[in-house]
C-alpha cells in the first residue's frame, strides 16, 4: 500500500511489540521498519523501467529479506543504545536531518500519487517536507510543555527481543501489500510468484485515516497507562476488523459478478474482482473468455444490483508467437498474471494493457487506447526483441482531473 499507511502500520506493530518498555521509541523505530521493505524504489536509478517491474515488491518483500535483515538492523540499533551515541546532541541533529529527508521523500511520493511531475513536483516536496517538519517541532514543544513527553529512559533490551521486532516490523509490510491487487513476492527469491488477494486499494483514506488517529492517541499517554493499552487494543481490533470486512465485502461483490455473468450469457475462464483507488465502495471486475475481456465496475450505491460491462477483444494475434518466446512480452504477461490485451494505436505502435485494473471509463460504448488505466507501449528493436516505448504503466497524460472526477461520480452510483 502507500508509504503513509506502511509508516502507520510499522509505528502500530513497534507499539505492540515494545511500546510498553521503550514508549514512543517502539513507534519511531517501527515506522522506519515499515517503509525499508520500499526502498527497492531505490534501483530504479539504475535499472531499466522493464527490470524496476520485476524488482518492486520483490526481493525486500519477502520471507527471507524479513529473516535475513532483521538480523542486521537489531544488531545495529543494540548497539546504538549499548553506548552513549543516542544521547548526544550531534547524533540527535543527524537523526533530525534524516527524518526531513525521510518527509520530503514521503511528499514526493505522495505528489505522483496525483500525477505531479517535473520541477514543480520537486518544489513541492520540498515545501510539504519543511511544512510537516515545522507542524511537528510545534507538537513537540506543546506536548514537553503540557508535561506528555516521558523522561528519558535507558533502554536495555536485548537482541532478540530487538529482532523479533524488527521481524514484525518489516514483513508486515509485505503481508500489507499482499492484499492489494500489484502482486508481491513473498516467497522471493526463490519463488517470483506474485500473491495478490485484491480486497484493497492501494490507498485507502477509509482504512488509513482512522488507523493513523488511533496511533497518535495512543502515542498521547503513558507507556505503562490503562489507557493506552486499551488505544492499542482499539487500533488494532480495527486494522484488522477493517481487513477482514473487505473479505467480506469482496465475496459479496464476487456473488453479484457472478450474476451478472450469468445474466449476461457470458461463460469466463475465470474473472478477478477488486476495489479501485481511494475506496472499498466501488470493484472493478474483469471476465476472460477464450477471445474477449468482460470488464465492468459496480457501485454500492448503484440501484440495481448488476456490473455494466464492456466487451474488449484480447487481439493476441497482433503479436502471435513471439508471445511466447520473447522477453519483454514474458515480462508483462508475468506482471499482469495473464490477465492482457492488445490494441495498436493510431501511431502504429503495440499496446500491451494490464486488464487487472481495466479501464476508466467502462462505462461508455468502446474504449479507445488512452482509456486503459495500466498500460504498456512496445515496439521492435534491431534485433527483432519487442522493447518498451515511453513511460511504462503511466495513467493517461492529460486525464488526471478527468478520471479522478469519474471516479467520484462513479462510486456514488448509478
Amino acid at each position: 500500500m502507500d508509504s503513509l499507511t506502511q509508516i502507520i502500520l510499522g509505528a502500530a506493530v513497534g507499539e505492540v511489540c515494545l511500546g510498553k518498555r521503550i514508549g514512543n521509541r517502539a513507534m519511531l523505530w517501527g515506522a522506519i521498519a515499515g517503509t525499508i521493505p520500499d526502498l527497492d524504489v531505490i534501483s530504479n536509478l539504475w535499472l531499466t523501467p522493464l527490470q524496476g517491474l520485476v524488482a518492486h515488491r520483490g526481493i525486500t518483500h519477502s520471507l527471507f529479506f524479513a529473516i535475513v535483515f532483521s538480523f542486521i538492523i537489531a544488531w545495529l540499533v543494540k548497539r546504538y543504545y549499548d553506548s552513549n551515541l543516542y544521547t548526544h546532541k550531534g547524533i540527535r541533529k543527524l537523526s533530525a536531518l534524516l527524518g526531513s529527508l525521510a518527509v520530503i521523500s514521503f511528499f514526493g511520493g505522495l505528489t505522483s500519487l496525483f500525477y505531479v511531475f517535473g520541477v514543480g513536483s520537486l518544489l513541492l516536496a520540498i515545501a510539504g517536507g519543511l511544512l510537516m517538519g515545522f507542524a511537528i517541532y510545534v507538537v513537540y514543544r506543546t506536548w514537553k510543555n503540557y508535561g506528555l513527553i516521558e523522561t528519558p529512559i535507558v533502554v536495555r533490551e536485548g537482541y532478540w527481543a530487538w529482532y523479533n521486532f524488527f521481524f514484525w516490523t518489516i514483513f508486515t509490510h509485505p503481508i500489507l501489500d499482499c492484499f492489494t491487487v500489484y502482486g508481491t513476492q513473498l516467497r522471493a527469491p526463490f519463488d517470483r510468484t506474485r500473491i495478490a488477494w485484491n480486497n484493497v486499494a492501494v490507498a485507502d483514506p477509509g482504512y488509513t485515516v482512522p488507523f493513523g488517529i488511533l496511533l497518535i492517541a495512543v502515542s498521547m499517554y503513558h507507556r505503562e497507562s490503562k489507557r493506552r493499552k486499551q488505544l492499542t487494543w482499539a487500533m488494532m481490533i480495527f486494522s484488522c476488523g477493517y481487513m477482514a470486512l473487505t473479505f467480506v465485502n469482496k465475496s459479496y461483490i464476487n456473488g453479484i459478478f457472478e450474476e451478472t455473468l450469468q445474466k449476461e450469457g457470458i461463460v469466463a475462464k475465470r474473472y478477478m474482482t477488486n476495489p479501485t483507488i481511494l475506496n472499498n465502495v466501488l470493484w472493478s471486475a474483469t471476465a476472460e473468455t477464450d477471445s474477449a475481456y468482460f470488464q465492468g465496475s459496480y457501485s454500492h450505491f448503484d440501484k440495481e444490483k448488476r456490473f455494466k460491462l464492456v466487451r474488449i477483444p484480447k487481439q493476441h494475434g497482433l503479436i502471435g508467437e513471439a508471445l511466447e518466446t520473447d522477453k519483454t512480452l514474458g515480462i508483462l504477461r508475468w506482471f499482469s498474471n495473464d490477465y492482457y490485451s492488445l490494441l495498436r494505436r493510431d501511431d502504429g505502435r503495440l499496446q500491451f494493457n494490464d486488464m487487472r485494473y481495466g479501464v476508466y471509463n467502462a462505462s461508455k460504448a468502446g474504449v479507445t487506447a488512452d482509456d486503459y488505466i495500466f498500460k504498456f507501449i512496445v515496439k521492435k528493436d534491431g534485433s527483432g526483441q519487442y522493447q518498451l516505448d515511453g513511460d511504462a504503466g503511466r495513467p493517461p497524460k492529460g486525464k488526471e482531473r478527468e478520471m479522478m472526477s469519474l471516479l467520484w461520480t462513479r462510486i456514488k452510483g448509478i
